[in-house]
């Protein structure tokens, strides 16, 4: 059971930015704008609504399969909770009251139903994290199937709320009531092996991946300044200076891609094996995504500008 599955993860990233290209592409063309203009912002802009238009597209799916297998399978009275809160990705999860059977649906999983039995799983709990002041931005409840952690929110929010608020003491409640069914069904802690995360190996790849994220874009910023001041005007006098301003892109596109391959293995493999980290494989693979894209869009757009 899995909340991200890494290849819908991947094409759903490429063809979302690939969109944002076209889109700014045929404005550029109907303005006549040089330089690209539309393709950079179209491409900026459109991580903004990246985790909105995925939840659009996808969660009515995974939400579709889900319940079409739970009339299948003869759920009876099931307790159903929807994480649908903003800046979340959006998941449901449904417990049978009777049996203890638990199936997921989540966006970056839609194709698949998945199901298991609540004694499958183990550390449940509900929490909170702490913000300043005695209060918190973020309720949810948590439990482990195997090795790999599942987070369910019940609460976010991205200014902190008092703890007796009425907001997070319905959602502590909420939490809390989740927990105790899963609880009924789940074997004894002592008798469950143990899953610290702290004992999960390091995703090492993608925390290297996030790295060379960093490293890549300051050596875009510099390189991508020095050839807008320095090269392109002397690119449109003399072919020396042209072939040397492709070369000017070669290391950030080249580090950024690296980073991309580092990430993308390392999450293949968090996928088959348990693994700390993943968090930062996948921040890794939207970043230098974005850093292979828009470097190719500002190649595309100075080499259209200088050249021609």
């Amino acid at each position: 059971m899995r909340k991200i599955n890494p290849l819908v993860l991947i094409v759903y990233t490429v063809c979302f930015v690939g969109a944002a290209y076209l889109i700014g592409y045929g404005a550029d063309m109907l303005t006549g704008m040089k330089g690209g203009l539309f393709r950079v912002l179209a491409v900026l802009a459109c991580w903004i609504i990246y985790l909105d238009t995925a939840n659009l597209i996808f969660y009515p799916i995974a939400k579709r399969i889900l319940e079409k297998n739970l009339g299948k399978l003869n759920f009876g009275m099931t307790r159903t909770f929807e994480t649908i809160g903003p800046w979340s990705m959006h998941s449901m999860l449904c417990i049978e009251e009777a049996t203890g059977r638990v199936a997921l649906a989540s966006t970056f999983n839609p194709f698949k139903f998945q199901m298991v039995h609540a004694s499958e799983l183990s550390h449940v709990r509900s929490a909170y994290s702490r913000a300043p002041f005695g209060g918190t931005r973020y309720v949810f409840l948590q439990f482990y199937h195997g090795k790999r952690r599942f987070r369910f929110p019940t609460f976010t929010s991205r200014v902190p709320f008092l703890l007796s608020s009425k907001q997070v003491q319905e959602s502590i409640a909420a939490a809390d009531e989740l927990a105790d069914l899963l609880k009924r069904f789940a074997l004894a802690e002592e008798s469950k092996p143990a899953a610290p995360r702290s004992k999960a190996p390091l995703a090492k790849g993608g925390i290297a991946g996030f790295i060379l994220a960093f490293i890549a874009y300051d050596i875009n910023a510099m390189l991508v300044w020095m050839y807008s001041i320095y090269l392109g005007p002397l690119a449109m006098q003399d072919d020396f200076f042209k072939m040397l301003s492709y070369l000017v892109f070669l290391p950030g596109i080249i580090l950024a891609v690296v980073g991309l391959i580092l990430a993308i293995s390392s999450l293949v493999k968090a996928s088959k094996t348990p693994m700390r980290g993943k968090g930062f494989a996948i921040a890794a693979i939207v970043i230098n995504a974005v850093h292979v894209v828009s470097l190719a869009i500002m190649l595309l757009s100075f080499q259209n500008y200088y050249f021609v």
